[in-house]
């Protein structure tokens, strides 16, 4: 009999947990159909009333690549707009039945309703490609507060043009910058800034740039007049400093190494050194003729710091042999008079 009880108590138990599960689950769908009763995504919040106001942070996952050929650099980062929508205001807790049916305060919205909601036309002004991740689902969510305040979250990864100035390669320090801004709407409508202030703009200590040091960032906000109107424009710069141990390794000491064999040519002439110092010249030449980083060179039309360092060597080996050609022709004349 006191089994029976027990067995009948939780059962009733697990009937009212289901119950309230059930009330709570009906009392969330009825907040969400409210919400979008008479919701029209077409108007943005406070049409005819002042610009929506969106704010943005972002954080840097990864630097995955930065290109001199090309002129880019891409990086994957976490993206987050927000911005206040009054009608999607909705009330934290409701009333049924005399109990309080708990709703949340805030709502993750499902894939269906978060395409029903107004969202900033947002895009990368010098972007070449990009993509939202989709693994294992898409990388994206839209939460909204009791306020109305909506808050969507991605992760992007974005190839964006970075124009280089290559004069000190390959002791540079590069700056390129993710420009962010409203396709359509100006200022008018839609005015982006920094949500966090100076703490908008983040990076993980774990980036890492083949062939680069990240050194820092800073952000801004613009306003960039157009044909079409003013638009509001936030930009994002990271700091890249080149890391020249491998061109001081692979480029530096080879030509050093060249000079220096001019310049025992010079002190070794007419002795039975002087064949075999041409012969190692001609080999160390062919190997540094064949060496892989000529083809990561920059493309530039402009003298950068490298190209200056190759003329004043090549000068060099030049003058050299022509210093030695000049007096071979010397002492080949004074034989033959004599």
């Amino acid at each position: 009999m006191r089994m029976a009880s027990k067995s009948l108590l939780l059962l009733l138990l697990g009937f009212q947990s289901v119950s309230a599960m059930s009330e709570s689950a009906t009392a969330m769908k009825q907040v969400l159909d409210n919400m979008f009763l008479q919701y029209d995504k077409a108007l943005r919040p406070y049409y005819g009333e002042k610009p929506t106001h969106v704010g943005i942070t972002a954080y840097v996952l990864s630097i995955d690549s930065f290109d001199e050929t090309n002129l880019d650099f891409t990086m994957t980062f976490y993206f987050r707009q927000t911005w206040d929508d009054p009608r999607l205001t909705f009330r934290p807790q409701q009333q049924s039945r005399g109990r309080g049916q708990s709703i949340p305060n805030h709502i993750l919205l499902d894939d269906v309703r978060a395409k029903l909601i107004w969202r900033p036309d947002t895009f990368f002004v010098k972007e070449k490609t990009s993509h939202l991740h989709r693994t294992t689902i898409m990388n994206e969510f839209v939460r909204i507060q009791t306020n109305g305040s909506v808050l969507i979250a991605s992760r992007y990864t974005v190839k964006s043009a970075c124009p280089l100035d290559m004069q000190f390669f390959p002791f540079d320090t590069q700056t390129c910058s993710l420009e962010i801004e409203s396709f359509g709407t100006t200022m008018n409508d839609t005015v982006y800034y920094w949500a966090k202030g100076e703490d908008s703009f983040g990076a993980s200590k774990d980036v890492m740039i083949p062939g680069m040091t990240f050194v820092g960032h800073n952000i801004r906000a613009l306003e960039i007049s157009l044909n079409t109107g003013n638009y509001s424009r936030l930009v994002m710069s990271l700091e890249l400093q080149r890391n020249y141990g491998y061109y001081i390794l692979r480029c530096y000491v080879p030509m050093a190494t060249f000079v220096l064999i001019s310049l025992l040519t010079l002190i070794f002439t007419n002795t039975i050194l002087e064949p075999l110092i041409h012969v190692i010249t001609i080999s160390v030449l062919i190997w540094h003729s064949n060496e892989s980083w000529i083809g990561k060179l920059p493309m530039v039309s402009y003298i950068n710091a490298l190209i200056l360092y190759f003329l004043i060597c090549l000068a060099h080996l030049l003058l050299s042999l022509f210093f030695e050609l000049g007096l071979g022709i010397s002492i080949h004349t004074t034989n033959s008079k004599g």
